[in-house]
């Protein structure tokens, strides 16, 4: 079964990029917190308070490949184009 990708609009408010500051998995819960690309003092958490079933960790510079594969199928500016959208 092929994958399909849906391209992300950020939401309203939030940036289009971030940093991933930390990831964390412990009694109160799963929780990843961002940090915006231009500006590290704001930041994002993202709290599930139960935890989660699964979560996996990928170095993404090893998958150039997809990157390949994605630019051919939707075209170079799928998921990298930015010039609408505000900073």
């Amino acid at each position: 079964m092929a994958e399909i990708w849906a391209r992300w609009e950020p939401i309203a408010g939030l940036s289009a990029k971030y940093f991933i500051d930390s990831v964390s998995d412990n009694f109160d819960g799963f929780k990843v917190i961002l940090s915006e690309i231009h500006n590290r003092k704001k930041q994002v958490s993202i709290v599930f308070e139960n935890s989660v079933d699964l979560y996996r960790n990928a170095d993404e510079t090893y998958r150039y490949q997809l990157v390949l594969e994605l630019d051919e199928k939707y075209g170079e500016y799928f998921y990298g184009d930015l010039r609408h959208v505000n900073h």
